[in-house]
C-alpha cells in the first residue's frame, strides 16, 4: 500500500529502514522522551528498530493479513530529505483482526529535524483514512504522556480521537517495562546539555513521580536520584515530582471509524 498527500509519501515500513530507525528514532533521547522505550543502553536501540521494521512493517502480521501496520513517511518532493529516506513512522502498532474486526494502537514518531512542520498531522490523517477503509475496521487507541505532551492530545482530537481518559502506566505496561522509563529519564538527565537541564529535569521528575505513584519505584529513592543529578532543581524539582505523584502517567483516547 502506497499513500500520497500534498507533501508526503507513505509506504509500509521495511527491513531496509532498520538502520534509519535505529539512528533517527532510537538514538535520539528527545524523540524517545515521547515514546516508551529505554534507550540508555545503546545495545537496545537496534533491536527496538528491528521490532518496528520487522514486526510492524511490511513483513509483519498486520500487512500480511491485508491490514494496516506501520508506514515509513517520505518527503514527496525530495526537497527536505533524499528520495527514499524516511522522515518518520506512523500507523498502527500490534494491529490484529479478531472476530473479523481490526483493532490496534495508533502511533507516530518523527526525527527531530522534521518535527514542528505539521508532517505528523498530515501523515496521520492519511494513515487513519487507510485504516478506516479496511473491511472490518474497528477502534484504534492512542496513549501519550498527558502532563508533558498536551499537544499530542490536541492533534489526536483533530484526527477524530475521542475524549481522553486517564491511564495508569501499569494498565498499559508490565512493571519491568515501566521501571525502565525511570532508567531512561535519569540517563537523559545525566547527559542533558546545560541549556536543557531545567526542561529535562522537570520532565524526568514528573515521570518518576508517575512511577512512584504506582509504586513501580520507591519515592525516596526517586527523589534522591533526581536531587543527585539535578542538585540545582530545588523547588522546581519538588513541584514537578509532586505533579507526577498527583496524576496518572498517561492519557488514552480512541478513534472509531
Amino acid at each position: 500500500m502506497r499513500l500520497e498527500t500534498d507533501r508526503l509519501i507513505l509506504r509500509p515500513l521495511a527491513a531496509g529502514d532498520i538502520d534509519w530507525t535505529a539512528g533517527a528514532i532510537f538514538a535520539d533521547p528527545e524523540v524517545c522522551a515521547g515514546l516508551a522505550h529505554d534507550i540508555s543502553d545503546p545495545a537496545a536501540r537496534r533491536p527496538f528498530a528491528e521490532g518496528w521494521c520487522l514486526g510492524q512493517g511490511e513483513t509483519g502480521p498486520a500487512w500480511r493479513a491485508g491490514g494496516v501496520g506501520a508506514f515509513a513517511v517520505e518527503d514527496r518532493s525530495g526537497a527536505v530529505a533524499r528520495p527514499g529516506d524516511p522522515l518518520g513512522v506512523v500507523g498502527a502498532f500490534d494491529a490484529a483482526r479478531r472476530d473479523g474486526i481490526w483493532t490496534g494502537e495508533y502511533f507516530h514518531a518523527f526525527a527531530s529535524a522534521f518535527q514542528g512542520h505539521g508532517l505528523a498531522a498530515e501523515a496521520g490523517v492519511a494513515a487513519l483514512a487507510a485504516w478506516a477503509a479496511l473491511p472490518g475496521a474497528g477502534p484504534l487507541y492512542a496513549c501519550w504522556w498527558g502532563r508533558l505532551n498536551p499537544r499530542s492530545g490536541a492533534v489526536l482530537a483533530r484526527f477524530g480521537f475521542g475524549a481522553a481518559a486517564p491511564l495508569d502506566l501499569l494498565d498499559e505496561y508490565d512493571a519491568p517495562r515501566a521501571a525502565s522509563f525511570a532508567r531512561f529519564e535519569l540517563w537523559r538527565l545525566a547527559n542533558a546539555a546545560p541549556c536543557q537541564r531545567a526542561r529535562v529535569g522537570r520532565e524526568a521528575a514528573v515521570k518518576l513521580g508517575h512511577l512512584a505513584r504506582e509504586a513501580v519505584i520507591a519515592r525516596d529513592t526517586a527523589r534522591a536520584d533526581l536531587r543527585r543529578l539535578w542538585p540545582e532543581g530545588g523547588e522546581a524539582l519538588d513541584a514537578a515530582f509532586a505533579e507526577g505523584l498527583a496524576h496518572p502517567g498517561m492519557l488514552r483516547s480512541v478513534f472509531t471509524p
